[in-house]
């Protein structure tokens, strides 16, 4: 089973995406998961370690001061919208995750257009304009925060799950930590 996680080019959208699908893969070992970044790839050096695959879309952020800027945002869309669906039609996932980020926008109205399941996760208590967008399509929107439910329209369904954390985070070794800062251990 494949599943997309559409995410923009931060370690905010890709380390949390990044922990989902190990979550999943954990579950499932049938999971394969990919990526579809924005603009040439930002952020593929977060996913590198991983080895998750990933494609780029060529989505760029919208200006929001100089409305001049917004002709050639629209045709970035709209090439952003053909090479999504290009890339959901070849990869035939089963699932679009949208972390946020305006590289999601188009992956989630491209797999609406095909009729595939959307997700939302918003790591954030407050959502950005994409994951505002994006909740349009979803399935379910996975909540780090109660409080973000009312950010949403009242009939969408909403799960609070708390933040996806990868497991790695949590394996360290203490006493290394405190002789490598130089930190009294009993503080």
């Amino acid at each position: 089973m494949k599943v997309i996680f559409a995410a923009g080019g931060t370690g905010g959208h890709i380390f949390p995406a990044v922990a989902i699908a190990e979550a999943l893969r954990g579950k499932r070992p049938d999971v394969e998961a990919r990526f579809v970044l924005g603009a040439g790839g930002k952020g593929a050096r977060f996913l590198e370690p991983t080895g998750f695959a990933w494609d780029s879309i060529p989505m760029k952020g919208m200006p929001r001061k100089n409305l001049l800027r917004l002709i050639p945002f629209a045709w970035n869309l709209a090439r952003s919208l053909v090479s999504a669906l290009g890339l959901l039609r070849r990869e035939r996932p089963a699932a679009v995750v949208a972390m946020g980020g305006y590289p999601s926008a188009p992956v989630s109205l491209a797999a609406a257009m095909l009729r595939l399941p959307v997700y939302v996760a918003e790591q954030n208590r407050a959502p950005g304009l994409a994951t505002k967008w994006n909740a349009r399509f979803a399935r379910t929107i996975f909540l780090a925060f109660e409080g973000s439910r009312r950010f949403f329209p009242a009939g969408k369904e909403c799960a609070v799950t708390g933040n996806p954390v990868r497991p790695a985070i949590f394996d360290f070794d203490s006493a290394r930590a405190h002789a490598r800062w130089e930190l009294d251990p009993n503080r």
